[in-house]
């Protein structure tokens, strides 16, 4: 889009520079800095033959001084800008060159306009023409300078200046043009990906369906290659283990034969990788570690072989309490909505809480200090003078304000939690629900965070603030993880008891202090099986749509879609792997529950299955098993 929009538009904010999406103007870029209304701007219709953007000087866009803008105003090149019928064919001095030549506001006429020096020079200053004008090539409909370096220097001599007078070298117009080009760059490549995007709409979205429908189906089989999965790997792990253990052997045994020493020699004055690899010493010490662990997880994985079966047994019966309530699989999403609907109004009366103040602004002159603070009666009284503005700078805020915005946060993050405990609650009442019938068809760290913004401040944090600060970021952290643990588990608690909350969450530590190795294999298995999952759907999603948009000529990007893919993917299992996740949580602490509440007796049978019984070596008398 360049400098002129549609013809229905009459008029536009001045300097919106290069801004995306810019109707009323057409400036779309990178760069913005919302001034107030500018007279002098025709509208697009009276300028809609002037599709090219000069920047005034570009030496104000180097990282440096955008930085410092980036902070004050947003991303914004603070040059001022114009729209022009061509780029610049030639180099020019605004002080020297042809007055046709210059490049001025749009109320300038530079045709009927014949200054002496000093009107020049006014002009120059009051920024209301460049000061200088640089061959350029149009680039996204920018002037971007083409004659930079020492060529620069040979055609204009030492005359380059800047508004304010000062020398402006060759070297930083180069830079200024380099940024400049590579945000156009970037904004180019955005486009490109964004068109790739809404050419391949479709397939995105059937893909994600297909991800929905494989993570629904490797759910189901859970039940019957739970166990499959987990005894490959832990076998594939110590054949692996065994292997380099014989292999390294071979290899000490191999190099002590012929060695001499000839490889202590080379050791001692070569510290190369290939020197090791060649030593004798290398593999006899790596046959002692990967010994060692070999021998420290045979011997885990006998000392845990039956919580190992037990683990995979309640994946599998997760996998049935799944299939037993399929659209509990589709149940997040009123969570995700009810969360959504309640970050709109979070931010709806976060805006009116920061705009509640008075608002502020300060004078911008050419011929006074910028930045002087002024009021509401000073901008009246500046009215339309050119070489004055009142812009806007900010709100004022008092305390109570401030107060309000710290309530309004922590009532969000409250509600935020009671929605995702809601949700948990909800799905464990539905698997506690069927476990026992016998049909079985985040604030503190916001805190911290916030506290340890304020304590740098402009000066250097002392050592032991920082560390005093990272020791409260690590423990609260462990906080946080055990809290999400015990109130998950709490939340099951009072689906299978009715309890309340404080009498679920003792209840549930202590069973689970009571079976705390059962919990470590279970959470480290389950784990393992879900990710291993996630993965694979991933994986299988990326590399099928690689092979698919590899072939599709009409994309500038292929691998655009093909990352969306592979993340929405990833996204969707996780959405379905947590609700499955939550489901082998209820079956596990009613396991528990259930073997130290119930006998097998008729008066308290159990209500677990015939196969974890069978694990755990129990089983219901008489006519109990009624399953």
């Amino acid at each position: 889009m360049g400098c002129c929009g549609k013809n229905s538009d009459d008029e536009r904010t001045d300097n919106v520079e290069m801004k995306g999406g810019d109707k009323r103007g057409g400036k779309a870029g990178k760069w913005g800095n919302p001034k107030p209304f500018d007279p002098t701007f025709n509208g697009p219709i009276k300028n809609r033959d002037r599709p090219k953007l000069v920047f005034f000087d570009l030496t104000e866009c180097l990282p440096a001084v955008t930085q410092v803008a980036t902070n004050l105003f947003g991303a914004s090149c603070p040059t001022k800008q114009r729209c022009v019928k061509s780029c610049p064919d030639k180099n020019a001095f605004a002080l020297t060159g042809n007055v046709s030549d210059l490049v001025c506001d749009y109320d300038i006429d530079v045709n009927s306009l014949n200054p002496s020096y000093q009107e020049r020079l006014d002009l120059i200053r009051n920024k209301r023409c460049a000061p200088y004008i640089l061959k350029s090539s149009d680039v996204l409909n920018r002037c971007i300078p083409t004659l930079v370096g020492d060529a620069l220097t040979t055609s204009l001599g030492d005359q380059l200046q800047s508004a304010d007078g000062s020398n402006v070298t060759a070297e930083e117009v180069k830079e200024g043009s380099l940024a400049v080009q590579a945000l156009l760059n970037l904004q180019n490549l955005g486009q490109k990906i964004i068109q790739d995007v809404q050419e391949s709409w479709y397939w995105i979205l059937a893909a994600m369906g297909i991800a929905m429908v494989a993570s629904f189906l490797y759910i189901i089989v859970m039940r019957w290659i739970a166990g499959l999965v987990v005894w490959v790997t832990i076998y594939a792990v110590l054949t692996a283990l065994g292997f380099s253990v014989y292999y390294s052997w071979t290899k000490y045994k191999e190099l002590s034969s012929n060695s001499g020493n000839t490889t202590i020699t080379v050791l001692s004055v070569s510290t190369g990788l290939d020197s090791y690899a060649n030593s004798e010493k290398t593999w006899y010490w790596l046959t002692i570690i990967l010994g060692v662990i070999l021998g420290i997880l045979v011997l885990i994985l006998l000392a845990l072989y039956k919580r190992i079966s037990i683990a995979i047994q309640i994946i599998k019966e997760g996998s049935r309490a799944v299939s037993a309530m399929p659209f509990s699989l589709f149940f997040p999403v009123i969570p995700w909505l009810l969360q959504i609907i309640l970050f709109g109004w979070f931010v709806g009366v976060l805006a009116f809480l920061v705009t509640a103040g008075d608002p502020q602004y300060q004078v911008v002159s050419n011929d006074t200090q910028n930045g002087q603070v002024c009021t509401q009666e000073i901008k009246d009284a500046i009215g339309s003078a050119s070489n004055y503005t009142c812009n806007f700078v900010d709100f004022a805020n008092d305390d109570h304000l401030f107060r309000m915005q710290i309530y309004h946060l922590f009532g969000w993050f409250w509600l935020m939690n009671f929605i995702i405990a809601l949700g948990q609650c909800a799905l464990a009442g539905a698997f506690a629900s069927y476990y026992w019938a016998w049909d079985k068809k985040t604030l503190i760290r916001a805190a911290l965070e916030y506290i340890d913004h304020k304590l740098r401040g402009p000066g250097e944090q002392s050592e032991i603030t920082k560390y005093i600060i990272k020791c409260l970021k690590c423990c609260f952290w462990c906080l946080e993880k055990f809290l999400k643990f015990l109130n998950k588990n709490a939340y099951i608690m009072i689906a299978v008891h009715g309890k309340n909350f404080c009498v679920s969450a003792k209840d549930a530590f202590f069973l689970l202090m009571r079976n705390i190795l059962r919990v470590a294999v279970l959470d480290k298995v389950t784990d393992f099986v879900l990710f291993l999952g996630q993965l694979t759907i991933a994986a299988g999603l990326g590399i099928g749509s690689f092979y698919w948009f590899e072939r599709q000529e009409n994309l500038n990007y292929y691998l655009a879609p093909v990352i969306i893919i592979v993340v929405g993917a990833y996204m969707i299992a996780s959405a379905f792997f947590s609700v499955y996740n939550m489901a082998i949580d209820t079956v596990f602490l009613s396991f528990l529950e259930d073997s130290e509440r119930n006998d097998g007796s008729p008066e308290k049978p159990y209500y677990m299955s015939k196969s974890l019984r069978k694990i755990i070596g129990k089983k219901n008398k008489k006519n109990s098993d009624s399953e």
